[in-house]
């Protein structure tokens, strides 16, 4: 096997030492599930790029995202799939050319825009809404917690710890922010 990381994203690909073929692996990204809102009883998933609604009664289709999300890469690390206590917003996180952004879907509109773009191999992961829905903090690379408002502009010095790892990122109250950090 060995990874190839030319084109638009890594791909890996699988030797036959007998026939003397090299192909691509088919890798199925599994499923992304995003936090579930207490409130409403609800939760949202998404396959390929279909975006599902879940709660009492059948799931139901809500649109299809402009992007692929991408799964997080570590146990440690929340989904980068994140809905707001309104459910009025969706964020999540997709890769092109080894650049991540953050994507904001306004589930209403079903209107998407780019809130943040990383610089090329940085993850984006752990996003996590404020409790009143108009910030969102998310880790960087796992060793720095940015907050951003809807907007996109950041709203605090983005928080770093050398050689440290920030998971399970989650608001306190608006104004707290905590994290597990190994």
């Amino acid at each position: 096997m060995f990874l190839s990381l030319g084109g638009e994203a890594p791909l890996l690909y699988g030797a036959n030492a007998v026939t003397k073929t090299v192909q691509p692996l088919e890798i199925e990204q599994p499923d992304l599930y995003s936090n579930y809102l207490a409130a409403s009883q609800h939760w949202y998933s998404v396959t390929g790029q279909t975006l599902r609604r879940y709660g009492s009664g059948e799931a139901q289709t809500v649109t299809t995202l402009v992007e692929l999300p991408i799964a997080a890469n570590a146990i440690g690390t929340q989904p980068a799939l994140a809905v707001d206590v309104t459910e009025h917003y969706l964020a999540y996180v997709s890769r092109i050319n080894y650049s991540e952004k953050i994507r904001l879907l306004d589930i209403t509109t079903n209107q998407e825009t780019v809130l943040y773009e990383s610089e090329p191999n940085v993850h984006l992961a752990n996003l996590t809404w404020s409790p009143d829905g108009t910030e969102l903090a998310f880790t960087s690379n796992a060793g720095k917690i940015i907050t951003l408002t809807l907007a996109g502009a950041e709203t605090y010095t983005p928080i770093s710890l050398p050689f440290h790892e920030f998971s399970f990122v989650s608001w306190i109250t608006l104004n707290e922010i905590a994290a597990v950090v190994s």
